[in-house]
């Protein structure tokens, strides 16, 4: 076993991540479903297993994608996602999403935007 993932493996651990929040799956029904255990699922995620083309396929369509859009193929060999693969960015999206204020949401993009180092505030 790697002790720091190589990565690729953390990209496409990452966009499983991300489809499996996305539809609100748990890692032990995603594990489930695709044969492992949570603990491999985990190492999947975090890019210290690397996922067989198989089991990639069984990730796939258990969440619905394809294996492209976890190999990060989605738009032509441009990884769009990409500012979603930061650690925390899919959490910080729902939290933005629940926000019922649109007040308030604006006021957070706007802070969002004044902490970005060389971005235009408006």
């Amino acid at each position: 076993m790697r002790s720091s993932p190589i990565p690729a493996d953390a990209n496409i651990g990452a966009r499983i991540k991300l489809h499996r929040l996305g539809k609100e799956m748990t890692q032990v029904e995603l594990a489930r479903a695709i044969g492992v255990s949570v603990q491999q699922l985990q190492k999947y995620e975090g890019g210290l297993n690397r996922i067989a083309a198989p089991r990639l396929l069984s990730v796939a369509t258990a969440l619905g994608t394809t294996t492209g859009d976890l190999l990060g193929e989605a738009g032509g060999g441009r990884d769009e996602a990409s500012p979603l693969l930061v650690p925390g960015a899919a959490e910080l999206l729902r939290a933005y999403a629940a926000i019922p204020d649109p007040a308030q949401r604006r006021g957070l993009l706007a802070m969002a935007r004044a902490l970005v180092p060389g971005a235009d505030p408006s």
